[in-house]
């Protein structure tokens, strides 16, 4: 019973196999064992028992054409398709039941296009895209529920909108951004400012202008309306600070408050 040494993208690692056999030599060619000119033509592998390891196609050394590779179970694991030794075109990977994980497009050994994953239940888990290597468009991720879990947008190279939701589907704040995934510059955090519940003197506990009397049950819509993007966000609050809030009992000011939230509208509101 032989061991042979097998290269695959992921790795080297042996197995237990018969097939074709070849050595990668210090000009990073693939060779026959012994043999003096790089190797063309297609490499087999499989169990004793018959089930495929790989095949993987050379062109004087070099993968050149379609390399593909199997779990133990017969089912494909990857495949990727290569230009003169280098990834051009697709490469798949999938899980180990058949249903695909990933697919990357590649150009002349950069990513190039689309890249896609999915959830092991099928499911979009993101979709990246690429122009020459470098990210361009418009990304997307989801949550296994299905629900987005966050969206970039790339232009030029660069990153010129970003925005982030939690597993229920709220908002998340993303330090350096506004929640509607424009960036906050200095002029957006003055303009900020000037919104109405950031201007106005609000009653902590009684008074006519009482914060709690008026917004609780309120859709969060309508908070983000009078106060703007909150400063900090989880999946059940939202937090503004630096408001103008008092106590008309005595006098005690205050500068944050925290809106709770159950379903989309408001179910608390804390001051501190």
């Amino acid at each position: 019973m032989k061991f042979f040494l097998v290269f695959i993208t992921m790795g080297l690692f042996w197995v237990e196999a018969q097939g074709v056999v070849l050595e990668r030599r210090a000009d990073g060619l693939w060779y026959n064992p012994g043999g003096r000119t790089p190797y063309t033509g297609k490499a087999e592998r499989m169990h004793f028992d018959g089930t495929r390891i790989s095949e993987v196609n050379y062109l004087k050394g070099r993968q050149h054409g379609l390399s593909r590779f199997w779990y133990s179970n017969g089912n494909i694991r990857s495949s990727f398709s290569y230009n003169a030794g280098v990834l051009d075109g697709n490469s798949t990977y999938f899980y180990r039941k058949g249903n695909i994980q990933n697919l990357t497009s590649y150009r002349q050994g950069v990513k190039h296009g689309l890249v896609v994953d999915w959830w092991p239940e099928g499911k979009k888990s993101f979709v990246e895209s690429y122009v020459n290597g470098f990210p361009e468009g418009v990304w997307r991720s989801w949550w296994p529920n299905g629900k987005p879990a966050s969206e970039r947008t790339y232009r030029n190279r660069r990153l010129v909108a970003h925005k982030e939701w939690n597993k229920e589907g709220m908002p998340k704040t993303v330090p350096g951004w506004n929640l509607d995934g424009t960036f906050k510059s200095a002029a957006s955090l003055r303009e900020r400012q000037r919104v109405i519940g950031r201007r106005v003197l609000w009653d902590r506990n009684s008074g006519t202008n009482r914060i709690g009397l008026i917004y609780r049950d309120k859709p969060l819509t309508t908070i983000r309306t009078v106060f703007g993007d909150p400063d900090e966000t989880d999946d059940t609050r939202w937090t503004y600070k630096g408001l103008r809030i008092q106590d008309p009992v005595n006098g005690t000011r205050f500068d944050t408050a925290i809106f709770r939230f159950k379903k989309g509208k408001v179910s608390e509101i804390w001051i501190e």
